[in-house]
């Protein structure tokens, strides 16, 4: 499948009713839609634009809690000139099916739906483009095909265990948050408010929350949340763990990383960034002093042209 005209077998299959998009969306998400079939049977999502040239990476994005694509649309418009650009949505988010709410998917999943969407589409070299949870699953995907990884770009995110987690995302670790986010979408309708320091327009409000509208297509949300590890016996602790140790490896090699970070994240905090140095002390770095979470709403044009001027300064150059 490659288009956003899906028939009733589709629909039924993907299981949320997401498509076709609203015309004011698919204007600002122009993008076709890709999908492909998991060993595990389960219909992910996909955006898949721009060149694709052989001495130069493939950029994948992969997102966090509570985004999808929707929110790297802007990198996706400006990278496809030079780099083909794929965006995964995970399982339950964005336009990627929807499991059974009773079905609680983990890190370790996230991360293999990553792999295997790479093996499918025959991916061998990969800058990865991570924010929020996306540092954890990219950073899993590098740990499973390092030979792979050509460069990294962290944004807000984490790929290591910490126990620094805001007290408005811990309350809602429990039956109790599970069931408030599920029925209240007490996640993605706040993060709307909470994730950005200037604002968001109201269509880009209307484009982020979208997937998760209506109460059948929002556990994932609640899910992430769960799967925060936060003490040994929880089921991705060690998962998470040994990824905080394959980062040795990649500080030891030669791929450029950069940090781009908004300094008044809420949740990812300047402490995770000065971790990040800790793990990467020869990093590029970028700080935006006015951004939240949500540091790619708050501060397009200057993320955009950080990302573009190190991925230029690396794999243009060449050409």
């Amino acid at each position: 499948m490659s288009s956003q005209l899906l028939d009733s077998d589709d629909q039924k299959r993907l299981n949320h009713e997401l498509f076709p998009l609203p015309e004011d969306l698919k204007h600002e998400y122009p993008f076709d839609a890709h999908f492909f079939t998991t060993g595990r049977g389960h219909t992910l999502h996909y955006i898949d634009e721009g060149l694709n040239r052989e001495e130069r990476p493939c950029i994948l994005l992969l997102h966090g809690n509570p985004t999808w694509s929707f929110y790297f649309r802007s990198i996706i418009r400006n990278l496809s000139q030079n780099f083909r650009v794929i965006a995964l949505d995970h399982i339950n988010c964005g336009l990627s099916q929807r499991l059974s709410p009773k079905v609680e998917t983990t890190l370790s999943e996230h991360i293999e739906n990553a792999h295997e969407l790479i093996a499918f589409l025959q991916l061998k070299n990969i800058s990865l483009i991570l924010h929020d949870w996306g540092g954890a699953i990219g950073m899993g995907l590098a740990q499973k095909n390092p030979e792979k990884i050509k460069s990294i770009i962290a944004m807000n995110t984490a790929a290591f265990l910490s126990r620094d987690i805001p007290w408005q995302i811990n309350m809602l670790k429990n039956s109790v948050g599970l069931f408030l986010i599920k029925k209240y979408n007490l996640f993605a309708y706040p993060a709307l408010f909470m994730a950005s320091q200037k604002g968001l327009k109201p269509l880009v409000k209307k484009g982020m929350i979208y997937p998760y509208l209506k109460e059948k297509n929002r556990a994932q949300t609640a899910h992430f949340v769960l799967d925060i590890p936060l003490k040994k016996e929880h089921q991705s602790f060690e998962k998470l763990q040994k990824i905080e140790i394959s980062l040795q490896h990649f500080a030891q090699s030669e791929i450029p990383i950069k940090l781009i970070w908004g300094k008044k994240d809420f949740c990812f905090s300047m402490k995770f960034y000065q971790k990040w140095l800790s793990f990467f002390p020869n990093a590029e770095t970028f700080v935006l002093d006015n951004a939240g979470h949500y540091l790619i709403e708050d501060e397009t044009e200057i993320v955009n042209r950080e990302i573009e001027c190190f991925l230029n300064k690396h794999f243009l150059k060449q050409d």
